[in-house]
């Protein structure tokens, strides 16, 4: 009874998870392009994205934009990392869409999905193989997360096979 009338002695604080829902093959509206419109555009203030190759194109996997790709070099196990800094995501969907290249060509094919609160200890929490789904110009497509409902810092994506040319470059637009 000593404080000041005019003492806000409770806040409201912000929800501690913000769900994005797949809403077809199509719509890009997930955590990064969350993330994106947040930041104007400076991503990189909330996620950090690294590869095994070719880091320097790495911000075309979130600009959305079908004139800017990101290419891994022709490598075995190329991999492209998420660093998600002081925010942790529970992911259950994730969406890939290719260039104009078409079937059979640099699209990609076989790889799993990982997670990671350290960077030393990675789950599995999806794994596709031969998929279908990307081969071709400009396709796009939603896939779940069939392992996991953890919390994770990094999340990775790493190619385990050859692509659908049968070389290991990596070309995929967002």
């Amino acid at each position: 009874n000593d404080e000041p009338e005019n003492v806000t002695r409770y806040t409201k604080c912000p929800p501690k998870f913000q769900e994005f829902k797949p809403n077809g093959d199509a719509n890009f509206n997930g955590i990064l392009k969350h993330f994106i419109d947040e930041t104007n555009g400076n991503i990189e203030n909330r996620v950090n994205i690294t590869a095994s190759s070719n880091s320097n194109n790495c911000k075309y996997m979130t600009q959305f934009d079908e004139n800017n790709i990101y290419q891994s070099s022709n490598h075995q196990n190329s991999w492209i990392c998420f660093d998600f800094k002081e925010n942790r995501v529970i992911p259950t969907n994730y969406q890939i869409k290719t260039h104009s290249y078409g079937p059979s060509s640099y699209n990609p094919r076989s790889w799993i999905i990982e997670g990671s609160n350290d960077k030393s200890n990675w789950e599995q929490i999806s794994e596709e193989r031969d998929s279908q789904y990307l081969n071709g110009s400009y396709r796009s497509h939603v896939f779940p997360i069939t392992k996991s409902n953890k919390e994770f810092r990094y999340i990775k994506m790493t190619q385990i096979g050859p692509n659908w040319a049968g070389s290991y470059y990596n070309l995929t637009m967002q």
